[in-house]
């Protein structure tokens, strides 16, 4: 007696598929009908005119989202063309950026001398915070309880005592400290970060607007952006290089600039070159 194969839903195709028949579907599609909707599918697209589709009149594309602008930070310096072939007005947009960014790096290695200072005032007094002080302890030596004799004697001890006054004093100078680095960041690295993104940002459009330019006008453009390179790289000092977020605006910049007025140029590689063999201190960006 054979399995009763009629309790399966569509249980015809259960037997062909045990029977290994691989082309159990083949027999149950009407390929006419397919061929058909193929055909109509084909029309409906060859004529889309049949089909009305409703457009809105007024257009629904959404604009290009804006920069939010912060309103305590300055509006970027704005660089057109014709700025870009008069020299003097890009220099005299990047001089006071360089000064300013140069007081900054004094303020901070004088801010961190500071710091360093109260620092080794602090541990000079974690030394002072517990003195050692000795001092006598009577003590009677008894031979038992019942000691009639007993020898009374002192024994000297030596300890730390607590001291109150330069306990006070340690909170002074960790206050102090405090107050020292929230200037640093309130007064300098605030206003270093405005000075050097506005820095970085004039040698950015300079590059770009050099690349815009036309062969005929390439000359002067590639004048102004060299002259800015120059200008960067002879106002490098060492307090500058003390202070890593003047000394990261100044690779940044020179970064941007080499590589549109340095790289591929051969006249200003030499001088490049000669700079980087004197020890430059910022020569990474240029070797790149």
């Amino acid at each position: 007696m054979g399995f009763n194969f009629s309790v399966f839903d569509l249980d015809y195709l259960l037997q062909l598929i045990l029977a290994d028949d691989m082309n159990i579907w083949v027999d149950f599609i009407d390929n006419n009908k397919l061929v058909q909707e193929e055909l109509q599918e084909e029309k409906n697209y060859a004529n889309p005119s049949e089909i009305r589709i409703c457009r809105p009149n007024a257009s629904r594309a959404v604009g290009f989202p804006t920069l939010p602008t912060h309103p305590c930070l300055p509006s970027a310096p704005v660089i057109d063309m014709s700025a870009l072939f008069q020299l003097n007005t890009v220099m005299e947009m990047v001089k006071p950026l360089i000064k300013h960014i140069h007081t900054l790096s004094e303020d901070y290695v004088i801010g961190g001398d500071n710091m360093a200072s109260e620092d080794s005032k602090y541990a000079e007094l974690l030394t002072k915070l517990h003195a050692p002080v000795s001092q006598q302890i009577p003590v009677q030596l008894r031979c038992g309880i019942r000691c009639t004799a007993p020898h009374n004697t002192a024994v000297q001890v030596t300890g730390t005592k607590f001291n109150e006054t330069v306990d006070a004093e340690m909170a002074q100078s960790r206050e102090k400290r405090n107050t020292l680095l929230g200037e640093l960041h309130t007064g300098v690295l605030d206003r270093t970060a405005v000075a050097s993104a506005t820095m970085e940002h004039i040698a950015r459009q300079v590059a770009r607007l050099s690349i815009m330019c036309s062969s005929a006008n390439r000359s002067g453009a590639q004048m102004t952006g060299r002259a800015l390179f120059k200008t960067v790289t002879s106002s490098l000092s060492g307090s500058e290089m003390l202070f890593p977020a003047a000394s990261a605006a100044y690779e940044n910049t020179l970064r941007i600039l080499a590589e549109e007025f340095v790289r591929m140029q051969p006249p200003e590689q030499i001088p490049v070159m000669v700079l980087v063999l004197e020890g430059f201190a910022l020569s990474d960006p240029l070797i790149e």
